[in-house]
């Protein structure tokens, strides 16, 4: 029974320090190497997951519609909320500075519409600045809810270590306890 538990804590599950169970074993260095990579296969598990999903429920919704819209940066925001959650994740600080360490990732997932909207401006695409608003939006909503999330992790006290109760055991015949 014991076995099976410690098994299922080797995945991807984020324990009570905030880490992931699988980075915990692996050199500082190479965890901090892993803090942009682990967050965007975050972001890729949820676009691939979920785009899919996204995409058969707005099936017969024209897509400039509000509805369209609204389930797409409903979406932007999980997208977001767990790229900063896989890298705060990942990197190797303490319980305590996991927020304080969030807040200069949160950097990343700011830089990306920026980045995105550079890139196609340099491919010759135009610009829709009510959508670059809008995704601005979206990441400021799933950054605030994963720095929140972060935060009311990381504040929780810590469980108790249970400890095993050893049952008295009687003297051996003959022998008396004073």
């Amino acid at each position: 029974m014991e076995n099976k538990q410690k098994e299922k804590k080797q995945g991807l599950e984020i324990n009570t320090d905030f880490d992931f169970n699988f980075a915990v074993k692996l050199n500082p260095m190479l965890r901090w190497i892993l803090v942009l990579p682990m967050g965007i296969v975050g972001l890729l598990m949820v676009q691939l997951a979920g785009g899919w999903i996204v995409s058969f429920m707005l099936r017969g919704v024209a897509e400039d519609s509000i509805l369209a819209i609204v389930v797409t940066a409903l979406f932007g925001v999980v997208k977001y909320c767990i790229f900063l959650i896989a890298m705060a994740a990942t990197a190797p600080v303490t319980r305590q500075y996991k927020l304080r360490t969030s807040l200069v990732l949160a950097f990343i997932p700011f830089a990306v519409p920026f980045v995105l909207e550079r890139i196609v401006r340099n491919l010759g695409g135009g610009i829709d600045s009510s959508m670059m608003v809008l995704n601005v939006g979206v990441v400021v909503v799933g950054v605030a809810i994963a720095l929140a999330s972060i935060r009311s992790g990381t504040n929780k006290p810590l469980p108790e270590p249970q400890q095993e109760e050893i049952p008295a055991q009687d003297p051996p015949s003959g022998e008396t306890q004073l």
